[in-house]
């Protein structure tokens, strides 16, 4: 309530810098690798699961 007053002391364009940009695509990069590992890890343990079912006829 009342009264403000505001000072606008700077401008500045905004914009990502060349090294954000390439720190954001690795960071992308790292990410899809690291669930492609996990996706094929887990792959891997069902490939190698035995499942024994075994019904009793009572």
């Amino acid at each position: 309530m009342g009264w403000h007053l505001v000072q606008l002391i700077e401008v500045r364009q905004a914009s990502d810098s060349e090294d954000g940009k390439k720190m954001a695509a690795r960071q992308g990069l790292r990410a899809r690798k690291a669930d492609e590992a996990y996706e094929e890890w887990v792959r891997q343990l069902r490939d190698q699961a035995f499942v024994d079912i075994r019904l009793d006829d009572h």
